[in-house]
């Protein structure tokens, strides 16, 4: 563990099992069975699945582990997905 990246061990070991990518059918496959979701209904360039974000790729998704761009995601998807976002003026 580091400051750049405070997980716990068990977090950190999660983290070193997850592939860095996956096949694009492996992630449509995920969708189908509703176990990713697209960061909006029409920004579909991301994906969070198993607890992480990941961005298309022309070889699959990878796995974003960058933490700041992380919350962005997560601020983001709570915005867009729970009627916190207004659009804009």
């Amino acid at each position: 563990m580091n400051a750049a990246h405070p997980h716990t061990s068990t977090q950190a070991a999660n983290i070193e099992a997850l592939p860095d990518l996956i096949s694009h059918v492996q992630m449509r496959q995920a969708l189908d069975r509703d176990t990713a979701r697209h960061l909006a209904p029409l920004i579909t360039d991301f994906i969070n699945h198993v607890n992480h974000w990941w961005i298309t790729s022309p070889d699959g998704w990878l796995r974003i582990d960058d933490a700041r761009l992380t919350d962005t995601l997560n601020r983001q998807h709570q915005r867009f997905n729970h009627g916190l976002y207004e659009g804009p003026e």
